[in-house]
């Protein structure tokens, strides 16, 4: 299986079109799938020999659970999986979000380990975590659970998240966004299963511990607002 063959899920939503091409000048050979996630027979297609799977496919908001967030945020996520352990795909890189543990967002000092959801889309994320370690544990997978903060797109966004109570503690750079999915595919391949925060620089202590990132994938942040801004394209 080549190694440098990688499926990247929901690659033309605003992530995957900078990540993509980012990985590509890195030697990555990169295919894009549009398809419906909730298609197993598609999913299978599509992952049939890649070595890694970035999932960044979803429903990227809380909605109705029924008819917006169960088909990609759930039942996409099982077929994701399930492709890849049938498949033989050695790691996936999932995306989470920091409304896994939106609840503990008045204060600092959120560790990995920790999760307090406060809609369906934070609940989903985590059970998506969950599933994610279960595959890990029973078949083998190497996984990476990713907390991903917010890659802003352009002033509106930005002062959104600034009326946050943690405001710009949540931003995510798009250089430490590439670099950061660069790092997951090039972690060890004896890594087994870790959830991680991926944020720049904060401002003052540190809200989100990083020192998983940094020790698991070697991953230094380098973005600081009002750096590492992207115009929505």
């Amino acid at each position: 299986m080549d190694a440098k063959q990688i499926l990247v899920t929901g690659a033309s939503g605003f992530i995957g079109r900078q990540v993509c091409p980012f990985l590509t000048e890195r030697g990555f050979r990169v295919r894009n799938f549009e398809g419906r996630v909730e298609d197993l027979s598609a999913v299978r297609a599509a992952v049939r020999g890649v070595d890694s799977i970035v999932h960044l496919a979803a429903y990227s908001d809380d909605g109705d659970f029924v008819s917006q967030l169960i088909g990609p945020n759930a039942i996409g996520v099982y077929h994701m999986f399930e492709a890849a352990r049938i498949e033989g795909v050695r790691r996936v890189v999932l995306a989470s979000s920091t409304q896994a543990f939106e609840g503990l967002c008045t204060r600092g000092g959120i560790r990995v380990e920790e999760r307090c959801p406060t809609n369906h889309y934070g609940l989903l994320k985590l059970w998506a975590e969950d599933a994610g370690e279960m595959y890990s544990r029973l078949y083998g997978l190497s996984v990476i659970a990713a907390r991903l903060g917010w890659v802003v797109r352009g002033e509106t966004e930005l002062e959104r998240m600034r009326a946050l109570p943690l405001g710009t503690r949540f931003f995510l750079g798009i250089n430490d966004v590439k670099e950061f999915f660069l790092r997951c595919l090039l972690a060890p391949n004896d890594l087994r299963f870790a959830v991680v925060y991926a944020v720049s620089k904060q401002s003052g202590s540190e809200v989100f511990d990083m020192e998983p990132a940094r020790r698991i994938l070697g991953f230094e942040v380098k973005d600081e607002l009002p750096g590492g801004l992207t115009s929505c394209r």
